[in-house]
C-alpha cells in the first residue's frame, strides 16, 4: 500500500528550480566546489495545527530573520539558499513545540510557503526522585528514570512538567506539523531519504517554566505507536533520528524494536524524535514543458511514489521546475496535475543515483484561461505607494499570493479553475505597518481587474493580535447603552462591545474564543450612520493568560 512519506519532494506552495551549472569534463582530483548560494524572495504564513493563523511568530534562517505578522505572515527579502542543502526557516513561538520549513529553490523568483505550529498541552507530571511514567490516549508512553533530570547544568529535584505529542504518519498532512522535511544524515554525512513510521515532541519544564533536560548517562523509554496501516512495512528494528536544531536535519541515534505494535527504544535527551526508515538519497530535477508552444508549466502539482516507499508531492516553480532528493535506485511512478487539479500525466521514471539527474516531461494542453489582477497599494492617505506589502487574492476560498514592487504596484495572473462571474476577496498587508486594506468584487475575465487598495480597511474585518477572526460579515448594531460589533450575524456572537456612539475612546469588553478581556479601550476614528462603518483599534488584557492583547475591525452599521 502507498502511504504519505519519504519523499523531499513534498506539498505546500513551496516551490524548486534545477538549472545545471556548467560542469569540466576530464579533471581528476579536483578540491570540492565551493558552496553555491542562491538569494529568493519569501513570503509565508504561520498556522496552529488547527489552520489558525499565529502572529509574532519569530522566524529566522542562519543570520535572517523575520517576524509573522497580520494573518501569520511574513516576508524575507534576498533570502539566501544553499544550492544542495536548501535553506532552512526555524520557527519559535512561546506556547508551541519548535517548527519549521525547509526550502530547496534556485532562482529568484517568489516562494510561498507554509510553516505549521504544534501548540504544546500539559500531558502531566512526574517526580524527578521517582521513575514514572507519562502515557497519552493515543498510545504514547514514555517513561522517566529516577534521579535523571539536570537544569543549567545542575542535578534538578522536583516535579517535571512533561510536554508530549503523537504524529501519525498514515494521517494526510502529517508533515506539515513536523520540523523541516524527511532528509536526514549520519555522522558519515551521507544523505538520506526517511520514511516515518512514527514521531513524537517532547518538552519538559520546571515549575518557573525554565527547560529541563535528561542528565547525561540518563535515558527514558519510549514506546512510539505504529498506525494498524502501517504494521505491514514496519520492519522489526528500526533507526531512531531526532531533529537536530543546531545543523537543522534529523541525525541517526539509537535504534527501537516493534513490541506488539509499538516501537520500543531509549533516548538520551528531548526534542523531537521519529522512527525511520532510510534510503540513500538522489538529486532530481523535473521539469514540465508545453509540447506545443515549447514552454515551461508553472503551477502543477506532481506527484511521485513507489508502491514500496511511499508518495509525496511538489508544486513546479514559474520556470516549471521541481528540485529536492528522491530515493536512489528506485522506479518512480509520477502523476501530475494542472492547477485546477485536473490529471494531465501518468508515467514512470527513474532509476536515479548521485546527482544532477533530470527528467523533462512534454505535455499538450489546451490553453488554459487566466485571471489577471493587477493595482497599486497605498498609505491610508492615498499618498505614498508601499513596496514591502503583501497582496492575497481569494477566490472560492482558494488564496493566491503576490508582493508589490518598488513602486508599490503588483499584478498576479491566476488559472481560471472558477467559472467567469465566480467572486473575489482581496486584501494586502503591509509587514511594517501592521494594519491590512480589503476589497471584493466578481472577476472579469479577457480583461484586467484592476484593484488599487489602501490601508484603511474600509471593507469589513475584524483582527485580534493580527489574526483576521472575519473579513467579509462584520456588523455593528446600536443598543440603548452601547455599540455591539458582531462577526456572525446569524448567531449574534458578540466580539465587541464598547459605550458609545460616536468618534472617541471608550471601555470596552471583548468576547471571544480564547479570550476573557479586562481593561480593554477601543478608540473609534469613524463612527457613520446605518449604511456606512464604525471603525477602530482597540486594547486590553487577556484575563487567560494576563497577556496584552490588540487590535482593529471596520464594521458595516445596520439598524
Amino acid at each position: 500500500m502507498k502511504h504519505k512519506l519519504l519523499f523531499v519532494l513534498f506539498i505546500t506552495l513551496v516551490i524548486f528550480s534545477c538549472r545545471k551549472d556548467d560542469i569540466s569534463d576530464g579533471l581528476i582530483n579536483q578540491p570540492p566546489e565551493p558552496t553555491v548560494f542562491y538569494e529568493s524572495d519569501i513570503i509565508g504564513r504561520v498556522v496552529d495545527d488547527h489552520g489558525n493563523p499565529i502572529s509574532d511568530v519569530q522566524i529566522s534562517s542562519g543570520q535572517q530573520f523575520a517576524k509573522s505578522g497580520i494573518d501569520g505572515l511574513f516576508k524575507f527579502e534576498g533570502l539566501s539558499i544553499d544550492k544542495v542543502n536548501g535553506a532552512y526557516l526555524s520557527a519559535q513561538a512561546f506556547g508551541y513545540f519548535s517548527g519549521g520549513y525547509r526550502i530547496y529553490t534556485r532562482n529568484a523568483n517568489d516562494r510561498q510557503i507554509e510553516i505549521t505550529l504544534v501548540e504544546k498541552e500539559l500531558s502531566g507530571y512526574v517526580n524527578s526522585t521517582k521513575s514514572e511514567s507519562i502515557s497519552l490516549d493515543n498510545g504514547l508512553s514514555i517513561d522517566f528514570p529516577a534521579q535523571g533530570f539536570t537544569l543549567d547544568g545542575e542535578d534538578y529535584s522536583g516535579l517535571v512538567a512533561i510536554y508530549a505529542y503523537h504524529i501519525d504518519p498514515s494521517q494526510e498532512g502529517y508533515l506539515d506539523l513536523s520540523p523541516g522535511d524527511l532528509s536526514g544524515s549520519d555522522d558519515t554525512n551521507t544523505r538520506f531519504v526517511l520514511e516515518s513510521f512514527g514521531m513524537i515532541a517532547v518538552e519538559m519544564e520546571a515549575g518557573d517554566g525554565r527547560p529541563v533536560q535528561l542528565k547525561e548517562g540518563s535515558k527514558a523509554t519510549i514506546r512510539v505507536p505504529v498506525d494498524a496501516s502501517l504494521l505491514v512495512q514496519a520492519p522489526q528494528e528500526i533507526a531512531l533520528w531526532h531533529f537536530d536544531e543546531d545543523r537543522n536535519i534529523w541525525m541517526k541515534e539509537g535504534s527501537a524494536d516493534l513490541i506488539d505494535g509499538f516501537y520500543v527504544g531509549e533516548v538520551s535527551h528531548f526534542s523531537w524524535w521519529n522512527c525511520d526508515a532510510f534510503a540513500v538519497a538522489a538529486d532530481l530535477c523535473v521539469q514540465i514543458v508545453d509540447a506545443r508552444f515549447i514552454g515551461s508549466l508553472s503551477g502543477f502539482f506532481i506527484e511521485l511514489s513507489t508502491d514500496d516507499l511511499g508518495a509525496s508531492s511538489v508544486v513546479t516553480d514559474s520556470d516549471g521546475f521541481a528540485n529536492g532528493i528522491v530515493p536512489a535506485n528506485e522506479i518512480i511512478d509520477i502523476t501530475i496535475y494542472d492547477a485546477c487539479g485536473n490529471e494531465v500525466y501518468t508515467g514512470s521514471i527513474g532509476p536515479f543515483e548521485g546527482t544532477d539527474n533530470k527528467e523533462v516531461i512534454y505535455l499538450t494542453l489546451t490553453q488554459a484561461e487566466l485571471y489577471y489582477f493587477a493595482g497599486t497599494i497605498t498609505d491610508c492617505e492615498s499618498t505614498e505607494t508601499l513596496a514591502n506589502s503583501i497582496v492575497r487574492i481569494t477566490i472560492e476560498g482558494v488564496k493566491y499570493y503576490t508582493e508589490t514592487t518598488e513602486d508599490g504596484s503588483y499584478a498576479i495572473a491566476i488559472l481560471a479553475c472558477q467559472e467567469e462571474g465566480s467572486s473575489y476577496s482581496a486584501a494586502v498587508f503591509n509587514v511594517e505597518e501592521g494594519v491590512s486594506g480589503t476589497a471584493e468584487g466578481v472577476i472579469a475575465a479577457n480583461q484586467t481587474n484592476i484593484l488599487d487598495l489602501n490601508l484603511c480597511n474600509e471593507a469589513p474585518i475584524f483582527i485580534i493580535d493580527g489574526n483576521i477572526i472575519n473579513e467579509t460579515e462584520v456588523f455593528a448594531r446600536r443598543r440603548p447603552t452601547e455599540t455591539v460589533v458582531f462577526t456572525d450575524p446569524e448567531i449574534n456572537t458578540t466580539i465587541l462591545a464598547f459605550e458609545g456612539f460616536t468618534v472617541g475612546t471608550f471601555p470596552a469588553v471583548i468576547t471571544a474564543a480564547g479570550y476573557i478581556s479586562i481593561n480593554v479601550t477601543v478608540e473609534i476614528s469613524q463612527y457613520d450612520d446605518v449604511g456606512g462603518i464604525v471603525k477602530g483599534t482597540f486594547q486590553g488584557i487577556n484575563e487567560l493568560n494576563s497577556s496584552p492583547f490588540e487590535g482593529s475591525f471596520v464594521a458595516i452599521v445596520e439598524e
